[in-house]
């Protein structure tokens, strides 16, 4: 059971697993996407489409909730599916449903586990499969593999490399519970944090109160989804990309000193930040220096946080 592209790589690999059979693939409905508004179908429907293994797309899991009990299967596994199971369905298997978690547990426990990761500076993250309870991500943990996180990574590069990883932590945990050779760690919840799911409002960058690495951290985390933005003269903008600088800043946190050749530099409460790309209403995403010639700005200037301007 999945949806997004983070549960590709792990139906890819049980499917070429010779020990291994996937009696069905569960996953959402498709969804009108693109300037067409076409039915498209998710990349796990679609990656099981290409596999040619049975696919249902139920709005609600309780639809086929039966269909599924029938099976008789070994485990559930879901990664990243988006939907409740309920305990008669999470029973109906032998080993129960085991998830594929984009965190170490119980550190970031919900939806948006990558993103908070980044954001909130962990020097490491990781991936674990788990037993999946009624309660949010409290299962007990079976197998955990651990990933630094580099400055390079942004929530997209993050992605990928724990879906990669987590795939084959997935069949070794299959292999294992097949052998009954695996030693579950219980959860406590001392240290667990919760990763709510993504709002307009944390892409909100407030430069007068943020020091470079913690605006650094938020375009990483959030320029994709939801998406990163400021005001900047009468536009609200979206940041795409930039990066912290070790020069102290000489003006008030907040303020648009000027441009360099990499683009707009705006002082933090730390060191000053260069915002390289980013993207004005209504056109697509550009150098911040090309913008800043174009829109003409009158330095000094600040940069403003979207929710302190009147709507």
């Amino acid at each position: 059971m999945g949806t997004s592209p983070f549960a590709v790589p792990t139906l890819k690999l049980l499917a070429a697993s010779d020990d291994i059979e996937i009696k069905l693939v569960v996953s959402q409905p498709d969804r009108p996407s693109g300037r067409g508004m076409r039915l498209t179908p998710t990349p796990v429907s679609a990656a099981a489409a290409e596999l040619g293994l049975p696919l249902e797309t139920p709005e609600r899991l309780r639809v086929i909730a039966d269909s599924v009990i029938s099976l008789n299967a070994d485990a559930l596994v879901v990664v990243s599916y988006g939907q409740i199971l309920s305990t008669k369905v999470l029973n109906s298997a032998r080993h129960g449903g085991i998830n594929l978690h984009a965190s170490l547990l119980p550190r970031w426990r919900g939806a948006a586990p990558i993103h908070r990761a980044l954001a909130s500076g962990d020097s490491h993250t990781g991936v674990a499969t788990m037993r999946m309870e009624r309660t949010l991500d409290t299962g007990a943990v079976l197998l955990e593999s651990i990933l630094e996180i580099r400055s390079h990574h942004d929530a997209e590069t993050l992605e990928d490399e724990l879906a990669t990883l987590g795939a084959p932590l997935m069949l070794q945990t299959l292999r294992l519970l097949r052998e009954g050779s695996i030693d579950e760690r219980v959860q406590t919840n001392e240290d667990a944090c919760y990763a709510h799911m993504l709002t307009r409002e944390d892409g909100f960058i407030d430069f007068s109160a943020s020091t470079s690495e913690q605006v650094d951290r938020q375009v990483r985390a959030y320029a994709k989804r939801p998406g990163t933005s400021v005001i900047i003269g009468d536009k609200s903008v979206k940041v795409h990309a930039g990066y912290p600088t070790p020069d102290a800043s000489s003006s008030p946190p907040g303020t648009i000193t000027g441009t360099c050749k990499d683009g707009l530099i705006i002082a933090t409460t730390t060191t000053d930040y260069v915002v390289t790309v980013l993207q004005p209403p209504g056109k697509p995403a550009m150098p911040a220096v090309a913008f800043a010639n174009g829109a003409r700005l009158d330095y000094p200037l600040f940069a403003i946080k979207p929710t302190t301007v009147a709507t």
